[in-house]
């Protein structure tokens, strides 16, 4: 039987995953960076290992395949994109004692974490509204359009996002970072809009591509949705399904665009499930059970018509002590 470990099981997409995996009959082994007691899915899957930091590459790679080896783990479920990057460039580390990473090829995975260059690969693709955008250690502030965001290259969950509303800001900005790195940061102008998230499945073997949208209304500080109108357009819904056959996806990714009276402008693309992965779940978009039933050789769930609906979430508390 498949074992299947979930990592950052305290993220907001660890209780669909693990919920699903239970549903398959498959046992759960959880990990997360804080102790057991601190995280309330910690008392959903069957066993538990508190791990080092991702960015800790080394040390954090260690502690998986310790952990695998020792659990007789065959799959491993990244939810966090600092795992996502670290796993991903040593997955034959992995599958040389029989473990499978359930993510997309490796290039994929570098296209999709670098903003300015996922930015110009598809800008030359001409499939989606792209932003334009410059190098931090490229641009001249003075001749910028402003408001502007700057954002690392590499960034997750909004982290290092800032909005500057003048070139005195951004200038000032500028003189705050270590001039060798100011090539991770890019900056664009700025589109407002509404949030929308896509989530798409890909199934490249089957020749299967699915998508299902969102706008975002309530979101926390670090860009995760919790409150949505789920919604269908054919037309974002198909571009959503032709950037995931040119990013060579494989399984459930998120695209995000900024929509306005001009359309729809592409942010970027999540590698990994999204943090409202649910939501499509709940909307009858079977994306996190297609995944798992992808990468663990299971047949697919026929897809419904999804509904059109608003969903909220909302937290529960749990006693992990006592």
């Amino acid at each position: 039987m498949k074992k299947v470990l979930v990592t950052a099981i305290g993220s907001f997409a660890a209780e669909i995953t693990i919920r699903v995996l239970k549903k398959m009959n498959l046992p759960v082994v959880g990990c997360d960076i804080y102790p057991q007691h601190w995280v309330a899915n910690a008392q959903e899957v069957d066993v538990f290992y508190q791990v080092p930091y991702a960015r800790s590459a080394d040390t954090y790679i260690e502690s998986l395949l310790s952990i695998c080896r020792a659990e007789s783990v065959t799959a491993i479920v990244p939810l966090t994109d600092d795992e996502v990057d670290v796993l991903s460039p040593v997955r034959e580390k992995f599958k040389d004692i029989g473990v499978d990473l359930c993510l997309s090829n490796h290039k994929s995975i570098v296209l999709c974490r670098n903003k300015a260059k996922l930015t110009e690969f598809l800008a030359a693709q001409q499939v989606c509204k792209t932003i334009p955008f410059q190098l931090l250690s490229d641009c001249d502030p003075s001749a910028l359009t402003y408001p502007a965001i700057v954002k690392p290259l590499m960034g997750r969950s909004s982290q290092g996002l800032t909005l500057l509303t003048n070139e005195k800001e951004l200038s000032g900005w500028i003189a705050q970072i270590n001039p060798r790195n100011l090539a991770m940061f890019m900056v664009q102008p700025y589109i407002e809009g509404t949030v929308v998230a896509v989530d798409v499945f890909r199934d490249p073997q089957r020749h299967i591509c699915q998508a299902l949208g969102r706008r975002e209304r309530l979101r926390t500080l670090n860009g995760a949705g919790t409150t949505v109108d789920v919604f269908r357009n054919s037309s974002l819904e198909k571009q959503s399904e032709r950037l995931a056959e040119l990013l060579e996806i494989r399984g459930t990714v998120c695209f995000e665009f900024i929509e306005n009276e001009q359309g729809f402008w592409f942010l970027e693309c999540n590698p990994r499930f999204s943090g409202g992965v649910e939501f499509s779940e709940l909307a009858g978009f079977p994306c996190v059970q297609n995944h798992l039933r992808l990468f663990l050789d299971r047949e697919l769930i026929q897809r419904g018509e999804a509904a059109t609906m608003t969903i909220a979430r909302r937290y529960q508390a749990h006693i992990t002590r006592q």
